[in-house]
């Protein structure tokens, strides 16, 4: 990121908006994350120390999501979890950190990393206790709202170990989803034919990209409905491939459709606004339409603070995007204050050396 956050153009100031990691590299480095803590260290300790220090990392954990200091519960669960996969890999222990910390994830709309927490956490608890045992039902319904909270419907069959997956069916999933058979298969073609495509989007293949997502979108829109949550997810996939290609005016106009589907399922004030907000602001500062870019933005920031608190990565990232289209307006005493913020909250995030705080620090001193 070093170096990223600004970029001077031919009057020496102009900064961009380019240093912001999209979906598919935020997934990739999730799931590096979580292996690595997964295969942390080999060492047998003692079982009682090993167990007291996760018992211990464990409870810190829980008193920080008391307090809402969720900075503080990820460090602690994140330490409770290498002690546990040092003991043993696949306990019982590690099943309840890596759902702590899913957890954790999911009360700050950080649904990518809280995902492959939830599936390693349920598979986990079914093998050791059993498919029907609570903690394992309790997770795969934490996991069902995740989906619910993106607008999408978790199929049971993926979380359920083989031996479950060929008795589950009329029994307890049924049809509640009022979906026959057929339509849940295609509804799971759907959402492969999106992940491929975001595939193809990652190495700049964008024809072959480009009709997966249109496939995809009309699979949803037909079983589904127009105004489905699934469906505005599409049309963002769809909206960042057209940025990518240049086509900004395709790419606004299936954002805007996003955002108001988004609005209308789930409410003004959700974490799914504020990112097509934030998505359309970029669009807008991109093209040097700072005027258009500053009120998306300000509505973004809103959106996170209340949602997240006010010192989570991404209200850091919304902060930065306002100071940026303050200054690239030659707004410079409200770019002020915010920039002189975002230092403050990336020093809560960031050890003083990280990158991030000397580009801010930078930002400040060339106002």
């Amino acid at each position: 990121m070093a170096g990223s956050l600004r970029q001077a153009d031919s009057k020496g100031h102009s900064r961009t908006l380019k240093h912001f990691l999209g979906p598919l590299v935020l997934l990739v480095l999730v799931i590096v994350l979580t292996t690595g803590v997964l295969h942390a260290g080999s060492s047998e300790k003692g079982s009682k120390k090993g167990e007291l220090d996760w018992n211990a990392y464990t409870q810190v954990g829980q008193l920080a999501v008391n307090k809402k200091d969720y900075d503080e519960a990820e460090v602690a669960f994140k330490k409770a979890l290498v002690f546990a996969s040092q003991q043993n890999k696949g306990s019982l222990e590690v099943a309840k950190s890596l759902d702590d910390l899913a957890k954790l994830y999911q009360v700050q709309g950080r649904y990518l990393e809280a995902e492959p927490l939830f599936r390693k956490a349920i598979e986990l608890y079914q093998k050791r206790l059993g498919r029907g045992h609570a903690l394992a039902k309790e997770a795969i319904k934490n996991l069902a709202i995740l989906y619910e909270s993106r607008g999408q419907t978790l199929d049971i069959k993926t979380v359920l170990l083989p031996k479950v997956a060929e008795t589950a069916g009329a029994g307890s999933h049924g049809n509640e989803d009022g979906y026959t058979e057929e339509e849940r298969e295609e509804l799971a073609e759907a959402t492969k034919m999106n992940d491929l495509a975001l595939l193809y989007k990652s190495r700049r293949n964008y024809s072959d990209a480009e009709p997966l997502y249109q496939k995809a979108l009309d699979i949803y829109e037909r079983i589904m409905g127009t105004e489905h949550p699934n469906v505005a997810i599409t049309l963002s996939n769809l909206a960042q491939l057209a940025k990518a290609k240049k086509n900004y005016k395709r790419s606004e106009n299936l954002y805007l459709r996003a955002l108001v589907i988004y609005k209308t399922a789930f409410g003004n004030e959700h974490l799914a606004v504020a990112t097509t907000l934030t998505n359309l602001g970029i669009l807008y500062g991109n093209q040097g339409y700072y005027a258009k870019a500053e009120p998306l933005f300000e509505q973004a920031l809103a959106i996170r603070e209340k949602n997240l608190g006010p010192n989570h990565p991404k209200v850091l990232k919304s902060l930065t995007n306002l100071a940026i289209i303050y200054e690239n307006q030659d707004k410079f005493a409200e770019a002020k204050p915010v920039y002189e913020r975002a230092l403050r909250v990336s020093q809560r995030l960031f050890p003083s050396t990280h990158p991030v705080i000397r580009d801010i620090r930078e930002a400040l001193a060339e106002l």
